[in-house]
């Protein structure tokens, strides 16, 4: 059965120059990048939270390839992607094809 294609409304895009990427995202979703919302995310950079009990995106960097590996082992809800010697882990909390569709927007900017 093919998967049904989503179109995301033009809404925000959250840019990164540190890490150098960028990611956009539908008006109803937010970016956290404060403390206190990444708070229990030690490499977190950003959440994007479309309402409920829990971030929709957790979006973390890491230093090396074992890093995230130990941390998400082998979960289907994960996409990483390597900007110089960085690795960029999209985590998928809640298994949303939503999610999904704001994932494919990362592009490396640097």
């Amino acid at each position: 059965m093919p998967q049904r294609q989503i179109s995301l409304p033009v809404g925000e895009t959250y840019n990164n120059g540190k890490y150098g990427f960028e990611i956009s995202y539908p008006p109803k979703y937010k970016a956290l990048t404060d403390q206190e919302n990444l708070y229990g995310w030690p490499n977190g950079i950003v959440l994007i939270y479309g309402g409920g009990q829990s971030y929709d995106l957790v979006i973390e960097y890491w230093n090396t390839q074992a890093g995230y590996e130990n941390k998400y082992k082998n979960q289907p809800n994960i996409t990483v992607k390597k900007i110089g010697d960085v690795y960029i882990s999209l985590l998928n909390a809640n298994f949303e094809p939503e999610v999904d569709e704001i994932i494919k927007t990362f592009k490396i900017i640097n």
